[in-house]
């Protein structure tokens, strides 16, 4: 475990320091603040794209370009990938990553919190706008389209657990930046390369999932809520092999249907 935290570059805690919390700094409030206002913004523009004609042809060029680009190998990758954010997957996830922090109780209680707060702001706007699909495989989701709910539940859980390794003492940060914006991104494409979402659903999807993550972190520093230092190495291991577990048993009895589900529609 040792080994592993080096290699991410983790400080290591004296003794002493063990037992004390992490002091939230005034450039970390701000960073979420901006961050608060960048995805009300992009949530709006978002959803400008999909109600302005002018604008919707983004969403078309977007969706054609990717339709272009289907193969069947390329399918069987992608359809592993978005099922990351399966709902069974996703319920799922939040509780791995509830239990890395479970030292930490009420961080783990609103990771929960996160994740309910993103299902049920996606429901609602779903209902509330009313958005139509793209029409382009066989087997369409029956729920509408703005904003995406794979990418709003997975944003979510990714930025929150990206918040809180960034409060860690990491020297190496980066690496923690390149992995999370690798995988949200990885999450927003495989909607749009399956052509069951436009890209100004994933977009807001994203925007949205981000947003509630960091409401709830302002919440928990105005609160009073202090961020301990933790065996970063051991709950990365832990949470990864939760899900990669899970992943595995969930693929393996959907991963057919899906693929079928996902195939390409004759026009």
């Amino acid at each position: 475990m040792k080994n592993i935290s080096s290699r991410l570059g983790i400080v290591q805690q004296e003794p002493a320091d063990i037992g004390k919390p992490i002091p939230v700094t005034e450039l970390q409030t701000r960073q979420l603040l901006v961050t608060l206002v960048i995805c009300a913004v992009a949530f709006l523009v978002a959803y400008s794209i999909s109600q302005l004609e002018v604008l919707h042809q983004i969403d078309i060029d977007v969706s054609e370009w990717f339709a272009r680009r289907r193969s069947p190998m390329g399918d069987a990758i992608v359809v592993v990938i978005t099922m990351l954010g399966d709902t069974p997957v996703q319920i799922f996830a939040f509780c791995a990553c509830a239990v890395s922090f479970l030292p930490q109780r009420r961080i783990a209680i609103y990771c929960l919190v996160t994740g309910l707060l993103a299902s049920t702001c996606v429901t609602l706007s779903k209902d509330a706008l009313d958005i139509a699909r793209p029409v382009l495989v066989v087997n369409l989701p029956s729920s509408p389209s703005f904003p995406s709910g794979h990418a709003a539940g997975f944003s979510s859980m990714i930025a929150f657990a990206w918040i809180f390794l960034r409060r860690l003492q990491i020297d190496r940060r980066y690496l923690i930046d390149l992995v999370c914006v690798s995988l949200i991104a990885l999450m927003a494409c495989s909607r749009m390369y399956l052509g069951v979402h436009w890209f100004s659903d994933v977009s807001a999807g994203i925007a949205l999932g981000t947003f509630i993550s960091v409401c709830i972190w302002l919440w928990l520093d105005h609160s009073g809520t202090p961020v301990y230092p933790v065996a970063l190495g051991r709950s990365l291991v832990v949470f990864a092999s939760l899900m990669a577990l899970m992943l595995a048993i969930y693929a393996y009895i959907n991963f057919t249907h899906d693929m079928q589900d996902y195939l390409p529609k004759v026009i």
